[in-house]
């Protein structure tokens, strides 16, 4: 209604304005003036003007009727679908209704369904986090067994394999897949079969573990000893579910053990029936161990020694033995040849002895060892010897002939005091001197001549001839590689012809006695029985000399330790006949290399030793590698012989015998650790820089 009667308003004041603006114009024309034509023309278009205000006005109006009608009709529309969006409205929330109880029962619907999501969510979780720690325990479980030192079987209750580590792999020779699903019976054949039997039926009917012992015996495969441990498998509840088998190759240790009760047997027997007196002795010099001839000359027959002190056992011992124990404590090895030794009985032996270190694994002194042997009959012998060479010089002393005895270079030996008379010499000026610094001229041609003839002839040779108005008569015998002469006045030879025969053959007799006496005894000290080589003391008398002359300026001095490789296997397999022969073949392979001035020793056992003379340590290793390919390369019918070679060299070092001898000994350790048949120079090892 208001807009209603503001367009009637606005309308009226639109013919209003055409009016007043017609009204201004025509007197505005007429007020101006002017031409009759200008004023009508004025007022004309003020008439148009109004004319075309209200044209525009009617059509105005009309063009409003339109509008209202269309727009009443447009209002009948929007009032109608008004109505009809209004009867929709109140379906649709009829339907909003039901679809908000729907969407409310819905929304209960998904909380549930989202925490029985959040459940399973964190079910699934931590099934996965079981799953996994499951996994992992079993790689680990896997990993371990697989990495077990020990060989390691699982079995079921009907006795076959289930599962298989891979060191029982590598000692039964058998893979997995070769084994799994198998009875333990067959893939343990060769072990003692009622042993794994009885160990089976323990673990699985009686729940019991059970730990044996045996060699499993296998065609085409070494000597082999295990060690089998069989033990229940259960589940929580108690229920026995299989087994578990532990297997422990146990062939090295049993061999070794086995090989080291053969060595204390062998050394027992050595112990018992060796030829020579030994005992040894711990640090406290207590008994470790004693020969039986070393209790039958000790007259210790049915005591027991063994942990006693070894002075508790002889009180008599003086402080001087004491004395050489403790220094022999201390690395040193002293012997003697000859030595009295008095009991408390009042009885005495003569004895020849050595008394030296012995080491344990580790390089450490363990205590000494003590070789003796009886001499008394040997020195009763030395005293015959004596004896006799005494009753020969007092008869040679006796008898009115003079007599002097030379060697092969005319140096006076013996001679008597008639002889001295004689010639106008004295005994002690003349012993050691040549024969023609105290003889004549006109004797020395005649003697000299003598003393050829003989030597060449090897018998005895005899001359008269005049001397200073006096006739004297020589005769002159072969003795060793020197002469013995007899002179005297020949007028009284008839009458003692026979009586000095006779003593001249006597002492003839004595005196090739001494001299083979002297010479079995020479040979006895200084060469080995088994190689003919020097023997261990001769070595270190050599030894010792040399070293001395080298600190005092002279020739570098070389000790080659070599130990033959693998000599107990060689005994073992063909004998101590064999290992003998091989001893003397190494020998043999040495002296064809070695010459003077430097020497070749027997050091002990399959142990020998040579002092080089004036080499450089590249001369010295040298050396110990020509004679470890002489050995090397040797002619043996058993199997090749190979040894070991330690070099040590002093070249004017200050080092002590014994220090050379340990130096050489360690590198000679070293080349058997890396492989034998090899040579180790003592400058190659850690300690030696």
């Amino acid at each position: 209604m208001v807009q209603k009667n503001w367009a009637v308003i606005r309308r009226a004041g639109v013919v209003t304005t055409a009016l007043v603006m017609s009204v201004a114009l025509v007197a505005l024309a007429v007020e101006v003036g002017g031409p009759a034509w200008l004023v009508a023309s004025r007022v004309a278009m003020a008439i148009c003007s109004v004319l075309v205000i209200v044209a525009v006005t009617v059509v105005d109006l009309e063009m409003r009727k339109r509008q209202k009608k269309v727009q009443a009709e447009l209002e009948e529309q929007v009032a109608g679908q008004t109505r009809a969006l209004k009867e929709a409205v109140q379906q649709l929330e009829g339907l909003n209704s039901e679809q908000t109880a729907q969407a409310e029962e819905l929304e209960h619907y998904a909380d549930q369904l989202q925490v029985r999501q959040d459940e399973l969510e964190r079910a699934l979780a931590d099934a996965e986090i079981q799953t996994s720690l499951y996994a992992h325990a079993s790689k680990r479980f896997e990993s371990l067994f697989n990495g077990l030192p020990v060989g390691c079987a699982t079995f079921n209750t009907e006795g076959e394999v289930m599962e298989w580590n891979t060191t029982m792999s590598t000692i039964a020779r058998c893979a997995a897949h070769e084994a799994l699903l198998r009875p333990v019976l067959h893939v343990f054949r060769g072990v003692d079969e009622a042993l794994m039997a009885q160990a089976l039926d323990n673990a699985l009917t009686q729940g019991n573990a059970t730990t044996f012992e045996a060699e499993w015996v296998r065609e085409g495969v070494e000597q082999t000893f295990v060690n089998v441990k069989v033990f229940p498998m259960r589940q929580k509840s108690g229920e026995i579910v299989g087994g578990i088998m532990c297997l422990h190759d146990t062939t090295t240790a049993t061999l070794s053990s086995r090989e080291v009760a053969m060595s204390e047997a062998k050394f027992r027997a050595f112990m018992q029936h060796a030829p020579a007196a030994v005992a040894i002795f711990d640090r406290d010099i207590r008994y470790l161990v004693a020969s039986k001839r070393w209790m039958t000359d000790y007259n210790l027959e049915g005591q027991e020694i063994v942990g006693r002190s070894h002075y508790d056992v002889f009180p008599e011992i003086a402080e001087p033995w004491r004395e050489i124990h403790q220094r022999c404590l201390h690395g040193e090895c002293v012997t003697s040849d000859e030595e009295r030794f008095d009991r408390l009985d009042g009885s005495h032996i003569w004895i020849k002895w050595e008394v030296r270190p012995w080491f344990e694994p580790s390089g450490e002194i363990g205590g000494i060892a003590m070789m003796t042997e009886d001499v008394t009959d040997r020195r009763a012998a030395m005293d015959e010897v004596v004896e006799a060479h005494e009753q020969v010089t007092s008869i040679l002393e006796s008898i009115n002939d003079g007599f002097l005895s030379v060697d092969a270079d005319g140096v006076v030996v013996y001679i008597n005091q008639t002889a001295c008379l004689f010639l106008g010499v004295g005994k002690a000026t003349s012993e050691g001197k040549r024969l023609s610094e105290i003889c004549p001229r006109e004797l020395l041609l005649p003697i000299n001549a003598l003393c050829k003839q003989a030597t060449q002839a090897n018998d005895k040779q005899s001359l008269e001839f005049e001397f200073n108005g006096s006739w004297l008569e020589f005769r002159v015998y072969p003795s060793g590689k020197g002469s013995s002469v007899f002179f005297k006045d020949i007028t009284d030879r008839m009458k003692m012809q026979m009586h000095v025969d006779a003593l001249l053959l006597k002492m003839n007799d004595v005196n090739l006695q001494l001299e083979a006496a002297n010479c079995h005894l020479s040979s006895l000290a200084t060469t080995d029985g088994l190689t003919g080589i020097h023997n261990h003391r001769y070595f270190q008398d050599f030894l010792a000399e040399h070293l001395a002359k080298g600190h005092a300026g002279g020739p570098s001095v070389s000790v080659i330790l070599m130990d033959v490789d693998k000599f107990k296997s060689f005994n073992d397999d063909f004998g101590h006949q064999a290992g003998d022969a091989v001893l003397v073949g190494v020998a043999a392979c040495l002296t064809r290399v070695v010459s003077s001035p430097h020497l070749v020793a027997r050091y002990g056992g399959e142990e020998f030793v040579v002092v080089a003379i004036g080499l450089d340590d590249a001369e010295a290793f040298q050396l110990a590698e020509i004679m470890r390919m002489e050995i090397e390369g040797g002619d043996w019918p058993q199997r090749p012989v190979t040894a070991s070679f330690g070099v040590a060299v002093c070249n004017d070092c200050g080092a002590k015998p014994q220090e050379l001898v340990e130096r050489a000994d360690r590198a000679m350790y070293r080349s058997k650790v890396e492989g034998r048949n090899r040579t180790t120079a003592y400058t190659e090892l850690p300690e030696a820089a």
